[in-house]
């Protein structure tokens, strides 16, 4: 069984939660309950009913992340592009806690549990002022990065597999929005 609570916002949007077997998500809608005063319910669905637990935020965006390459030479340059669409029929209210508004991680492997080798962020300030971005639907954000070997904290890449993981820094706890790409170092 799944449970969905309707969160009405001073602004006028209604935060749609559901959980369901312990995980939740969570949609940002634009309309307004059916019924007034409507609120946790159980959502037919599932064979039993559970308890709903966390929430988790989910920013209705697709991430990707590419690289101009896909093999690469060690000590080479890596540029990245990543692009954050609205693929909704609504414009989407992109929220940040800070000026940071992505950040991106280095992996040895395809493993997402291997250590960071990088991370862009690390070592960099950001402004500490929420700020928002809308985005309308069917459009996009693009943002450029360089992974310099041997600058900046970037390692130089031995031959292998690596991953680059880009994460939308969002406001709200949960799990971000993010894309992954694999590239290969010889």
């Amino acid at each position: 069984m799944r449970y969905e609570i309707l969160l009405p916002c001073a602004c006028g949007a209604v935060f749609l939660l559901m959980a369901a077997s312990g995980v939740g998500w969570a949609q940002t809608s634009h309309k307004k309950p059916a019924r007034p005063g409507q609120g946790i319910g159980p959502v037919s669905g599932s064979a039993r009913a559970t308890r709903p637990s966390a929430v988790e935020i989910v920013v209705p965006v697709a991430l990707s992340v590419r690289t101009d390459k896909k093999i690469y030479r060690s000590g080479a340059p890596i540029q990245m592009t990543i692009t954050v669409k609205n693929a909704t029929k609504d414009p989407v209210r992109l929220t940040f806690p800070t000026g940071q508004r992505y950040d991106i991680d280095l992996r040895r492997g395809s493993d997402p549990k291997n250590p960071k080798i990088w991370q862009w962020s690390h070592g960099q300030m950001f402004t500490q002022m929420v700020s928002s971005v809308s985005l309308p639907p069917g459009k996009a954000l693009s943002f450029s990065e360089t992974y310099r070997p041997g600058q900046e904290q970037a390692p130089v890449l031995t031959p292998g597999t690596y991953t680059f993981t880009a994460t939308l820094m969002t406001m709200g706890h949960g799990n971000h929005p993010f894309g992954t790409t694999r590239i290969t170092v010889r």
